[in-house]
């Protein structure tokens, strides 16, 4: 179930689609992946598996800027880096917004800066006292393109910050990124001159693997 205290992210997201006279649907995505990041603890640091199935839906504006939002679904697993294991897995959901910003430069060369943020919720049911983990990863992307035929190839920066808890009804453990930065690059293989897939590289503050279907109107 997805977290209270979202509602009003989707409210405010929900309304960013609405003024049809200003912009019209542009695109829509299935997303499913896969990262591994390291998380600050008060006392350690423990790593974070995750993998995500998500939709995102876009809109284009009338300046070319594209306003999305995204839902899907996370199964997580965090452990301590160093013995004893202590393992929690974790299944729940994600709700979030993104603005990008494709600029083409010429025929075959595009830049492209983009803004995330995403909430994540998930429970750990499988233990004698369940816990919660919730977190805010926001992002700022900027990568540069280049288009050889039906491939397009982006190498980009990646800036990311991450905080949040885990919590039951005991104790409440903080947490937050250890690293920001990360370096990757896209591969975008176009189907046709409306759909493409995209598989994308992190390396850096998560090293993470995503592979994408889009379909832009």
């Amino acid at each position: 179930m997805i977290s209270t205290g979202i509602l009003p992210l989707l409210i405010v997201t929900v309304s960013l689609g609405s003024s049809p006279a200003e912009a019209q649907w542009s695109g829509i995505s299935v997303e499913i992946g896969e990262s591994t990041s390291d998380l600050q603890f008060e006392t350690e640091q423990r790593s974070m598996r995750r993998e995500d199935l998500s939709l995102q839906i876009e809109e284009k504006t009338a300046t070319d800027l594209r306003v999305g939002f995204s839902i899907g679904l996370n199964s997580i697993r965090t452990s301590n880096l160093l013995p004893p294991d202590n393992a929690q897995k974790f299944e729940g959901n994600h709700l979030g917004f993104y603005l990008r910003l494709p600029l083409q430069l010429g025929e075959y060369f595009s830049l492209e800066g983009l803004f995330s943020y995403r909430y994540n919720s998930a429970t750990d049911s499988n233990t004698s006292l369940p816990s919660e983990i919730e977190w805010h990863d926001s992002r700022l992307k900027i990568g540069l393109g280049a288009k050889f035929q039906a491939l397009r190839i982006t190498p980009f920066i990646s800036y990311r910050n991450v905080s949040g808890d885990i919590s039951n009804n005991i104790s409440v453990e903080l947490f937050d990124s250890v690293d920001n930065i990360s370096r990757g690059i896209s591969f975008d293989y176009f189907l046709e001159p409306t759909a493409f897939i995209r598989l994308q590289l992190f390396r850096g503050d998560e090293d993470s693997s995503y592979l994408r279907f889009v379909r832009e109107y």
